[in-house]
């Protein structure tokens, strides 16, 4: 069981999962992914913009 602070968020990710057609544990398991997937495609970017900062 997962615990919310805001009770509108679980709502809301069972009706993101609803239109998904998927349960709410698979949509919170895709959200985690694809959050993954867009760190490390962002990392190059990031590692970038903190090189600049240290010059």
């Amino acid at each position: 069981m997962l615990r919310f602070a805001d009770p509108g968020v679980r709502q809301a990710l069972k009706v993101r999962a609803a239109v998904n057609r998927r349960s709410l544990n698979a949509e919170i398991l895709c959200l985690i992914d694809a959050g993954l997937k867009a760190q490390k495609e962002n990392a190059p970017t990031a590692a970038t913009v903190e090189a600049l900062d240290l010059q």
